[in-house]
């Protein structure tokens, strides 16, 4: 079970590398394509849904990873992070966006660069399990 886990958060973590690399690479598409998502009716309970399963597959692989505190504390955030969209609702979160799309986009890289070390951190912290398996 705690595999399985794992091998689901390495898996997100992999979407989340591609997702922010895309981000880097074309910073003003990435942008367009979280807009047009963000302004779907049910788009605000997907991006709160990842973040609630992120924060449980955080916590559940903890006990596997090379930083389980580490994890630990990323899944309360995780947590803090869907709370905060679930308050802050929909319009509140598209006006946000709407106004990140406005920053240079040397910017917008440097954000979506965090999104590749963050999902690389994930991949090597689990590295304990894919390695052995």
């Amino acid at each position: 079970m705690s595999t399985i886990v794992a091998f689901n958060l390495i898996a997100l973590a992999g979407l989340i590398v591609a997702l922010s690399l895309w981000g880097v690479v074309t910073p003003r598409v990435i942008v367009t394509f979280v807009r047009s998502f963000m302004h779907r009716p049910m788009a605000i309970w997907v991006a709160i849904g990842i973040r609630v399963l992120l924060a449980l597959l955080l916590w559940l692989a903890a006990p596997l990873s090379y930083t389980p505190t580490l994890f630990m504390l990323l899944a309360a955030i995780a947590l803090l992070a869907a709370l905060v969209l679930a308050v802050a609702g929909s319009d509140r979160v598209t006006k946000m966006i709407d106004h990140i799309s406005t920053w240079p986009q040397q910017r917008i890289r440097l954000l979506c660069l965090f999104g590749v070390v963050f999902g690389l951190f994930l991949i090597w912290s689990l590295s304990p399990v894919w390695i052995t398996h």
